[in-house]
């Protein structure tokens, strides 16, 4: 997941970190998970991608994201992609649109992915820790 997470980033000059806080906060960073209600399935992946929005515009095949966690990612960073294209230069935060519209509901949005953001960063630096000792 990492290697794909990493790959796509980077391609789509994006922030590998946050895509990460995104899928944490979307799908606990599980490929398979499926937002239902009611029998029927709307959000899917690793990204909580919702097939009713995204799934003509980028032709995406519902069963290779719940199984396939490169085009799970790639699914995803495309979608981000296309919000920081269309908000990137007038909004700070635009890629909380990845969660909603509504200002209050991308308010709590930010919120949580500052949260996912501290435990990615906090893992990321005691990993380095881990690296300096061994070479010492």
């Amino acid at each position: 997941m990492a290697k794909a997470i990493h790959k796509e980033t980077k391609k789509a000059e994006l922030d590998w970190r946050l895509v990460t806080a995104i899928f944490f906060q979307e799908s606990s960073l599980r490929l398979d998970p499926q937002n239902c209600h009611k029998n029927h399935c709307q959000d899917f992946g690793l990204g909580q991608v919702r097939l009713k929005v995204w799934g003509d515009h980028f032709d995406i095949d519902r069963n290779r994201i719940l199984s396939d966690v490169h085009y799970s990612v790639h699914v995803s960073v495309k979608v981000l992609k296309d919000y920081k294209r269309r908000y990137g230069k007038k909004e700070l935060n635009w890629f909380t649109r990845y969660h909603s519209n509504k200002p209050e509901l991308r308010f709590a949005y930010m919120q949580h992915l500052n949260r996912a953001f501290y435990k990615i960063n906090s893992h990321v630096e005691a990993q380095k820790g881990r690296e300096i000792a061994a070479i010492d």
